[in-house]
């Protein structure tokens, strides 16, 4: 087990060390026995505006230890605190404040390759700027829902119910579909499987979804309201598939693109329409967070992860 980690950190070393082109005495000593983080963490809301009187939680990674030294601060009235500590690669961030989403993220010296000089980790003095977002109106979206579902209906159209978080009855105990689902797979797992596919489209012209980056460094990554001035998408097409080299029996993956961890998609679903006005007069409004699938024994396993407002044509979409 010794020589394993004595393995596992020589190979560390190796790695951190291709980050510098030169990598000098002062680096490696500082990689293997640590060195100094100097830095000033600025809190800031999403206006830019300075977050006095937050917590910042500054923890440092040790090579020695499980865990490393952990320091507390507060900020001013300017936002900022200012720390030192040591450390073998990296500092972790988590900032609170009552009224606030938490934040949290991380310096890794070793990843930025400015390198170590005179026992400090480069730059000295260094700024990280973390955001905090403001709690607002948090009452007028249902709770998040999440959970794997699974189905054996291949190449049909099934109907999933993001406010219930399961597929439509029979399937599922949901009752409206605010999305449909498509998987086609053979069946076959282990050495026998070849791959799936998935689509996923809106029911009619006047639903669809819109992408928004996520906040990834924020407890609340997603977005407050719908904007009502993007262009929304009626079909969405996820896919993961895979074939075998039959020469030599390996996997190789041709092609893949599954939901961006980076993004968040927006809802609009259960539209109601004036028949002669042709406008939109009820609605409702969603975020899906997380999608994934896969395929297994029990059949297709489907996971949706999403904040639904039950409220008709209130674009809130900040959960509670």
């Amino acid at each position: 087990m010794r020589l394993k980690s004595r393995a596992i950190v020589a190979l560390f070393w190796v790695s951190s060390l291709s980050a510098l082109a030169r990598p000098d005495k002062d680096f490696i000593n500082a990689i293997q026995r640590g060195a100094n983080a100097e830095l000033t963490v600025r809190v800031v809301d999403d206006a830019k505006q300075p977050v006095g009187d937050a917590k910042v939680r500054v923890r440092f990674d040790s090579a020695f230890k499980a865990s490393g030294e952990v320091k507390s601060l507060v900020t001013d009235t300017n936002g900022s605190a200012r720390v030192i500590g040591r450390t073998g690669k990296s500092v972790m961030l988590h900032v609170t404040k009552n009224g606030y989403y938490a934040s949290h993220d991380e310096i890794n010296y070793v990843a930025m390759g400015h390198g170590a000089s005179g026992g400090y980790w480069l730059p000295r003095n260094l700024e990280k700027t973390i955001v905090l977002r403001p709690v607002k109106d948090p009452k007028a979206a249902g709770p998040k829902i999440g959970g794997f579902r699974t189905s054996k209906k291949i190449g049909e159209w099934l109907k999933y119910d993001l406010e219930t978080g399961d597929f439509v009855s029979p399937e599922g105990k949901g009752t409206i579909g605010d999305f449909e689902v498509l998987f086609n797979w053979d069946g076959k797992l282990g050495n026998e499987y070849s791959g799936m596919s998935v689509k996923i489209r809106f029911p009619d012209e006047y639903s669809g979804g819109c992408y928004v980056d996520k906040v990834m460094c924020s407890d609340f990554k997603g977005a407050y309201a719908f904007p009502l001035s993007k262009h929304l998408l009626h079909e969405i097409f996820y896919f993961a598939h895979v074939e075998r080299n039959h020469k030599t029996g390996e996997f190789i993956r041709r092609e893949e693109k599954l939901f961006d961890g980076t993004k968040t998609l927006l809802v609009r679903s259960r539209c109601e329409v004036d028949p002669l006005t042709k406008k939109i007069v009820k609605c409702h409004y969603s975020q899906i967070s997380n999608l994934q699938f896969g395929c297994g024994y029990d059949g297709i396993v489907f996971l949706v992860e999403s904040f639904f407002n039950p409220t008709p044509n209130d674009t809130n979409l900040e959960p509670k």
